[in-house]
């Protein structure tokens, strides 16, 4: 009870706080224009020998015009509800600050806490660099806003400023891997040099993990050869390890693909583990190797999922080989047994013709009941122009399932004369 008492305080306590600063500020501004009129009073009264009322912010309601040409006074009503108004924000946020101080006093809240508070405030108005100064100067514990610091200053390209939240962030946290994962891509040396520190302080050969680290450091740092002997010795240790077989794979993936193959060519769960190594190869930008894979489990006769094959045309595609891309989506197509939409999609972009002959092939073959075959037949039939055999398609797969409300809207738009995919 007594948490979440404090916890309540302390909401209200920040709340009351920002209210307050608002109002001190909105009292402050009032008074700075009050005096910033008053001066120029006395200026133009200086000038001219003459005593100048000061012009009221507005006209309106309230307001009577004066004998001097184009200027206007509040009445004595008006003044007095002007200063009531301000007399009652600078009481309100007088009384909130000693609600707060209060608070303080009671152990309530921290100074730590309204700092944190404040350094949100901070990050929401843009301003990092002071949220930073209020997490240095109260040593927050709070990791979440030292990465949302370091993470706005990465948004606005200072990079210098970036690395300075990092670095004291590790203080808190000594070799926290997020830390060093961000501090990696800013600057390797300096990882590579505090990860070989912490591996001093450990027994002979040291944590695989921070071993592991530190490979991934040498290797963005261009120190390659230094990172190979690292990962050697950990698959030494441990050769089926899927971690050190993808750092090996950034450095040489023919290798890594052996040893992959010499780790796991007989597990149970050969489907899950080639994927992890699909993963790998095309992280590692070689989607050669990756379709090298999937080619040799089907020849052996495993069982491929169409998403393997996807993986590799998307890798494909995006490194600009079409010709290959549309490849492995055909590969996809030909392992699909459900919905082919995913693959079909694709392939009308980059093969429509083939596409269509490979569609006709299918539902005279084993797709021969699956409506979901003969909507994407008539899906291409009606892009290649032919909307008779479109709607032949359309109602084949009506009959082949009533229950599917795609194939009568379609068929529906065609009676009405509309084009069958507006709507």
């Amino acid at each position: 009870m007594r948490t979440q008492i404090v916890l309540c305080v302390v909401g209200a306590g920040c709340a009351l706080l920002a209210a307050a600063f608002v109002l001190r500020e909105q009292a402050v501004r009032a008074s700075e224009q009050r005096v910033a009129r008053a001066e120029q009073a006395r200026r133009a009264e200086a000038e001219s020998g003459t005593r100048v009322e000061l012009a009221a912010p507005r006209m309106g309601a309230g307001f009577e015009p004066d004998s001097g040409p184009g200027t206007a006074v509040p009445v004595p009503g008006e003044r007095r509800a002007l200063a009531d108004e301000e007399h009652a924000a600078l009481t309100l946020a007088d009384d909130l600050l000693e609600e707060i101080a209060r608070a303080r006093e009671q152990g309530l809240l921290g100074d730590g806490e309204l700092a944190e508070f404040l350094a949100r405030i901070y990050l929401q108005r843009g301003e990092p660099a002071r949220a930073h100064a209020l997490l240095v100067e109260h040593l927050s514990q709070d990791f979440g806003l030292w990465w949302s610091v370091a993470e706005s200053f990465a948004l606005a390209g200072d990079r210098a400023r970036q690395r300075e939240v990092l670095l004291a962030a590790l203080e808190l946290w000594p070799d926290h891997p997020s830390l060093l994962d961000q501090l990696q891509m800013l600057d390797p040396g300096y990882v590579v040099t505090r990860l070989r520190t912490q591996l001093g302080l450990q027994p002979p050969p040291g944590d695989p993990g921070v071993r592991a680290r530190l490979a991934r450091a040498l290797v963005a740092s261009g120190a390659r050869d230094e990172a190979r002997a690292l990962i050697e010795a950990l698959l030494a240790e441990q050769p089926a390890d899927l971690e050190s077989i993808a750092l090996l794979a950034e450095l040489d993936p023919a290798d890594a693909l052996a040893r992959f193959e010499a780790g796991f060519g007989g597990s149970e769960e050969q489907i899950s583990v080639r994927a992890a190594m699909l993963d790998i190869l095309i992280g590692s930008g070689n989607p050669a190797a990756a379709e090298d894979v999937l080619a040799r489990s089907q020849r052996e006769g495993s069982a491929i999922d169409p998403g393997e094959w996807g993986m590799v045309a998307e890798a494909w595609l995006a490194s600009g080989d079409s010709a290959r891309s549309a490849s492995a989506y055909f590969q996809a197509l030909g392992c699909e047994e459900g919905d082919p939409d995913s693959w079909v999609h694709s392939l009308e972009d980059l093969a429509p013709e083939a596409l269509l002959r490979e569609l006709e092939r299918r539902i005279a073959g084993d797709a021969a009941r699956n409506d979901e075959y003969w909507g994407s037949l008539a899906d291409s039939y009606w892009r290649a122009g032919r909307p008779s055999d479109a709607r032949s398609a359309w109602e084949r797969a009506y009959e082949l399932d009533r229950e599917d409300g795609e194939w009568p809207m379609r068929l529906e738009a065609l009676r009405a004369g509309r084009d069958p995919y507006d709507g």
